[in-house]
């Protein structure tokens, strides 16, 4: 059989069209792919920023609570104060008096 082709030269000719046939399907899928991945990183992204925010706007609200408390602590620390200053006055008038 002089005509018909060897293994080698099948082989030989072959690979090309398949090659531009797997190129020809995969680089639209890639490309697919590849946008879609890039969705999803700016989705990721975008809801990062978000829970940086929302965790910023909590610490900040933390931060006021703490001033406020210290405030309120300062005020009844003078109040107590005040206090013991009038318990002080009041007993030694108590004790002039006796």
């Amino acid at each position: 059989m002089a005509g018909d082709p060897g293994f080698w030269d099948v082989a030989w000719n072959w690979p090309l069209p398949f090659v531009t046939a797997v190129a020809v399907l995969a680089v639209p899928m890639a490309g697919i792919i590849w946008f879609i991945w890039q969705l999803r990183y700016k989705q990721q992204i975008a809801t990062l920023k978000d829970r940086v925010e929302l965790g910023d706007e909590r610490l900040g609200d933390a931060k006021e609570k703490i001033v406020k408390a210290e405030e309120e602590k300062t005020a009844l620390h003078t109040t107590v104060k005040e206090l013991n200053a009038q318990i002080e006055k009041l007993n030694s008038a108590r004790l002039k008096k006796l």
